[in-house]
């Protein structure tokens, strides 16, 4: 974004030149939003459910989801934008979770992700999470 900003490069105490990486914090205090596209799935479709920060970027490795309490691992992240290599997902991503062996009726869906901010905020102080998103929500396999 626009503004100032400072680099500082740290070197060995001896002061000679090495590989160096570039961290830096983005002003993101918002939490990544969560959006479940249809609240019925025919059996074996996969459950979307868009996910977006325009901040620093989802960050898939966050990302937790459970049907009816247990965990489902079979969930796919794509990006909607540019991914490189520990790149933020970027603008939006659509969450695939598969349906299968799930039996037709009412279940409860439950959706973690934080963007890529979280790791640098409130490092000192546990379970404060202030750009994770939750959702909760109903959803029917017909």
């Amino acid at each position: 974004g626009r503004g100032s900003y400072d680099v500082v490069f740290d070197t060995p105490a001896d002061g000679k030149p090495g590989p160096f990486t570039f961290r830096f914090w983005i002003g993101d205090t918002a939490p990544p939003t969560i959006a479940l596209r249809s609240r019925a799935v025919n059996r074996g479709t996969p459950l979307v459910v868009r996910v977006a920060d325009g901040g620093s970027g989802v960050d898939p490795d966050s990302l937790v989801v459970r049907i009816d309490g247990s965990d489902r691992p079979s969930v796919s992240v794509g990006a909607s934008a540019s991914v490189g290599d520990g790149a933020p997902v970027g603008i939006s991503a659509p969450v695939r979770v598969r349906t299968a062996g799930l039996r037709r009726g009412r279940h409860t869906l439950f959706v973690q992700i934080s963007d890529y901010q979280e790791s640098r905020n409130m490092e000192n102080v546990a379970r404060i999470l202030p750009n994770t998103r939750t959702l909760r929500a109903r959803f029917t396999v017909r």
